[in-house]
Parts: C-alpha cells; structure tokens; sequence
C-alpha cells in the first residue's frame, strides 16, 4: 500500500500498543497524509475506536468490538489471531492481517533450542538436580541424528 492510496482525512487509523507512539513515528513518515490515532492503553483504544476505519494492535478486547462501527481493517502486529476465534461470527466484513513471518529467523532459533534441549533430556537434568542426583548417561551429538531419532545417516 503506498501513501496515495490513502486520501487526506478519509481513513482514520488506531495504533493502539504500549509502543504506539514509536509505530506512530515510523508509519507517519511514511503515510503523511493519513490521520494516526494513539492508543497506549485500553481505556485510549474504548476512546478512540468509534473513529477507527483501521486497528493497529497485537489484539483488543472482545467488547470493543461492539463499538467500533466503522472499522474495516485490523491489522495484528504479531502472528496469532485466535483471539477473534470466539467472534468470528460477528466480525462481517473486517479485513484482518498478521505479521506471520516478522519471527521466522527468532521461531527458528527457538525450535533448535527446544530441539536440544530435548535431545539432551534438559527436564530429566533439572528433576535430578532438584533431587541432588546425576546420571550420567551417553547422548550421541546431534549431528550423528536426523529427524525420525536414531536411524543411521547415509550420504550419497
């Protein structure tokens, strides 16, 4: 979407995040001519969501829903919008968007350390040392492994 596709005035747009004022500076730079909204809490989001065409937000409050009559446009700033799941019925025509790719590189990171951790038994480690116990016990290294466990690699 480019700033010309927005009129002056037309869409009136919420930034409702702790943050706000930070998105505010960056996204008003690049869409000047669109009105901005902040809404750093919940009580700013219940005053200001009547006038909102667009919502910027990791999420809001279900009742606001009822409220906020000309919305059109939610924008989830992170990936998980289930929180719409319970009403989903009543959302019409909204348009809704997630950055469900903003944590790609952070969500892989977090798999191989899970990935570890599990491998290496991490949970049976800290029950021990909560028991003041250890036993010890050969764990192969990861690289010797492939998805399904302990089948043998061959490369071709």
């Amino acid at each position: 979407m480019t700033s010309s596709t927005f009129a002056a005035g037309r869409y009136v747009t919420v930034v409702s995040d702790p943050a706000a004022e930070e998105y505010l500076a960056l996204i008003g730079k690049r869409f000047p001519t669109v009105r901005f909204l902040c809404a750093k809490d919940a009580a700013s989001l219940s005053c200001h969501i009547a006038e909102a065409d667009i919502l910027f937000a990791a999420g809001f409050p279900i009742e606001i829903l009822d409220k906020a009559r000309r919305l059109r446009w939610f924008q989830c700033s992170i990936a998980g919008v289930d929180s719409l799941l319970p009403i989903r019925d009543r959302v019409g025509n909204l348009i809704v968007t997630n950055a469900r790719v903003m944590h790609g590189e952070i969500i892989a990171d977090f798999v191989m350390a899970g990935t570890t951790m599990m491998h290496w038994d991490v949970a049976r480690i800290m029950r021990e040392q909560g028991c003041k116990e250890w036993h010890p016990r050969q764990v192969a290294p990861l690289a010797e492994r492939d998805a399904w466990g302990d089948r043998p690699r061959f490369y071709w």
